[in-house]
């Protein structure tokens, strides 16, 4: 994108080659000498935006470093202008820049160059965003274990109720990773969103699985009694946030778009995590292991209850008073 200009229409000259004859080399160093000239002396109107000269020096990475030019140095600005809301690689971009800026000034000694704008900013924001999203997931994945561990009061049966949980995740990244889809900060930020949305369905599961349990059910009867309490709720909460995170996809920044079609996506798997996967497991060790905690907690209720109370010692009765008047009288 951009404006066109007069000087757009213009021949471009380039740099004659080795081969060149020595007319063409001298008129090209000619003109060249010319038009720098013209732009140093201000007599081409707009050249303060593209060139300067510094009147001080100017720090890069910290305050005193004066890296990014030294006084008297020559500042030359050179502008490009590429879509921020299109699904471009923009380190790609950045690389290729580099790799033209250092093929022009090598030649040059003492010159170097400084990609500056916009582009950039957005760039190291989102590389720093990617990784305090990656910290945070694991942060995330850690404290909801430890509140599932001690749900269940299994340290083992608290790993497996993480799996119905991270399964969605795994799912629709390892998709977007085999078809090449580009991890950007809305496709991070699903990741914790989803596994705290799932989280929901699996608590309310367990919840229902263990009070069927206690009430002296079978293990598929507790199991019918979870799904049918929980079920209905799950899939319809999570058909509502799946169509609201949909109306998110036709927005033309793509960060917000592929926000929203990928968080429909966990939400649609995470339903088939709640209600086929987390059953299965229930079926099997998971159920196992929560069957177990149940009856120790039961063993240890009825023990509590049916221990002997102690016997209540009753308080002596005590009679004051002078007994020798009532004793019989051995005297005749």
């Amino acid at each position: 994108s951009g404006a066109i200009a007069l000087p757009d229409f213009s021949a471009v000259t380039e740099r004659p080659g080795a081969e060149a004859s020595t007319f063409a080399k001298v008129g090209y160093n000619r003109k060249a000498t010319e038009t720098e000239r013209r732009i140093k002396a201000g007599d081409v109107t707009g050249t303060k935006l593209f060139f300067v000269v510094a009147d001080k020096p100017h720090d890069l990475l910290r305050p005193g470093d004066a890296q990014l030019n030294q006084a008297g140095d020559e500042l030359w600005r050179i502008t490009a202008q590429c879509l921020v809301m299109s699904d471009a690689d923009f380190a790609q971009l950045i690389q290729e820049i580099h790799g033209i800026a250092q093929s022009v000034l090598k030649p040059h000694d003492g010159t170097h160059h400084i990609v500056t704008g916009m582009v950039p900013v957005f760039l190291h924001t989102q590389q720093a965003l990617l990784d305090s999203q990656i910290s945070s997931f694991g942060l995330a994945y850690l404290s909801i274990m430890i509140v599932m561990i001690f749900a269940v009061r299994s340290v083992a049966a608290g790993f497996l109720t993480m799996l119905p949980n991270v399964y969605p995740i795994g799912q629709i990244f390892g998709l977007i990773s085999y078809f090449g889809v580009a991890v950007d900060i809305g496709t991070m930020m699903t990741a914790s969103i989803a596994m705290g949305i799932g989280v929901d369905g699996t608590l309310h599961k367990l919840t229902w699985f263990r009070k069927g349990i206690e009430d002296g059910k079978t293990r598929e009867d507790s199991i019918a009694l979870a799904v049918g309490h929980s079920g209905p709720a799950i899939w319809e909460t999570s058909a509502v946030l799946a169509l609201g995170m949909l109306m998110l996809y036709p927005a033309d920044l793509v960060l917000i778009s592929r926000f929203g079609w990928l968080m429909a996506a966990i939400i649609a798997v995470a339903v088939a995590g709640d209600i086929v996967f987390l059953p299965a497991l229930l079926g099997g060790s998971l159920g196992t292991m929560i069957i177990k905690t149940v009856k120790k907690t039961s063993i240890k209720s009825n023990s509590a209850d049916s221990a002997p109370a102690l016997s209540a010692v009753p308080q002596p009765h005590l009679v004051s008073g002078d007994f020798s008047a009532s004793l019989p009288s051995n005297n005749p």
